[in-house]
């Protein structure tokens, strides 16, 4: 029962841990620098297109990146208006699961000190 608590309260707790970045002044190098195949990515470009993106590859000029329907799209630094990069924050995730596992682990203490006292555990005369 506990474990599923846990595990009910953590799971949620991890996904809402990503952040979209926006990196402000998109050009060649300040994009490249950031971007990691593997990056999600939103992308609106200078013709006000929007993309999500999975970055694949990343070139001198471009990166391409699939979408949800698995469609590849090259993007080039120079047609970018906004780029916002998804990222992890660790620091966050682990104060927030620990947390968490401190706050579960004493509600079971204080559950399981109250059916003590609840119960008659005095010897029989």
């Amino acid at each position: 029962m506990l474990r599923k608590l846990i595990v009910a309260v953590v799971v949620p707790s991890l996904v809402g841990c990503h952040s979209m970045q926006v990196i402000d002044s998109p050009g060649v190098p300040a994009t490249q620098s950031r971007l990691h195949v593997g990056d999600q990515v939103g992308v609106l470009t200078k013709t006000q297109r929007h993309y999500d993106l999975k970055v694949t590859s990343i070139e001198a000029e471009r990166f391409i990146g699939r979408d949800r329907a698995d469609k590849a799209w090259s993007v080039r630094y120079d047609q970018i208006e906004q780029l916002q990069v998804e990222q992890f924050d660790g620091l966050r995730t682990t104060g927030l699961v620990v947390g968490i596992l401190v706050a579960v682990y004493a509600a079971a203490l204080l559950l399981f000190k109250q059916a003590l006292e609840d119960a008659d555990f005095a010897p029989d005369n």
